[in-house]
């Protein structure tokens, strides 16, 4: 398995932190136990402060909405013996409104479950001490938009929730806003243009799996009217500095995809794997 390493310098953090991404494994009864232990092998080599999943946990089966709990809470339970854990639903869990059950009745006080009632009813959104962490769940039909349509869609109903995340985040911790589609990343950036900084330091996304078609088809695909702002998202992998000391990380995932025609090959090829993110006091 690949990994992606970073630097962030940043003097808002007591001492320096080592976090690891790991985005889009969608496990599901195909993923062996082997595929597994090898992601989990890899996050014990980073040695992490935190885990962070940006979503896409899981696969939830079109027909049935079966989920296969099991494989979901032994993962999640095994990470966090490495360390915390921070999960936010991507697009795929949200085809059920149901979360196995080893999640959402999960007393682990070392998995912390974002924007996500949980079974005592109350929502989880940050989690403090010189790191904060926080984060925003777009909604299943945000998907189904072009980019423009989801940039657009996503400043109208939540620039009221972001901003009020950033100021509950203050500006002396290191802020870090999780969120599924990268999309986030162009919202804020026109956020700021219109309304000033929010306190976010670190976005951290994944989702569209280092572009999902090869680019020598976008020609192809212009050419039969295809809708651009879906084959070609403008984040598709790497980190970007977004403004002054502002970052984005998105991850390409850890499943691989055929061809990159949508199609999940779930563990049975790496693509990226993991990303080690050092954070480090300055």
């Amino acid at each position: 398995m690949k990994r992606k390493q970073y630097k962030i310098y940043t003097d808002k953090i007591d001492s320096s932190k080592n976090i690891a991404v790991c985005s889009d494994l969608h496990l599901n009864e195909t993923t062996t136990k082997k595929k597994i232990n090898d992601v989990l092998e890899e996050l014990q080599e980073i040695k992490p402060s935190h885990i962070v999943i940006p979503g896409d946990l899981y696969d939830v089966c079109h027909s049935t909405i079966e989920i296969k709990n099991d494989i979901v809470t032994d993962f999640i339970n095994e990470a966090t013996d490495i360390a915390d854990v921070y999960y936010v639903k991507g697009n795929i869990e949200q085809r059920s409104t149901l979360l196995p059950y080893g999640l959402y009745y999960n007393n682990n006080p070392r998995f912390h479950l974002l924007c996500e009632n949980n079974a005592l009813g109350k929502e989880k959104i940050i989690y403090s001490d010189d790191i904060k962490i926080s984060a925003i769940k777009l909604p299943l039909d945000f998907y189904y938009l072009s980019e423009d349509e989801r940039c657009k869609e996503l400043m109208k109903r939540y620039n009221k929730y972001l901003e009020k995340l950033s100021k509950y985040c203050g500006t002396k911790n290191f802020n870090i806003l999780l969120c599924h589609d990268p999309i986030i990343i162009r919202a804020l950036e026109f956020y700021q243009k219109d309304h000033g900084d929010l306190n976010f330091d670190l976005i951290i996304s994944g989702h569209n799996h280092g572009g999902l078609f090869p680019y020598w088809m976008k020609s192809v695909l212009e050419f039969s009217g295809v809708d651009m702002g879906k084959m070609y998202p403008t984040y598709i992998k790497g980190m970007y500095e977004t403004n002054d000391n502002q970052f984005a990380v998105v991850s390409e995932g850890v499943t691989k995809f055929h061809s990159g025609f949508g199609k999940p090959q779930c563990l049975e090829n790496f693509h990226e794997g993991t990303i080690e993110l050092n954070v480090i006091k300055r």
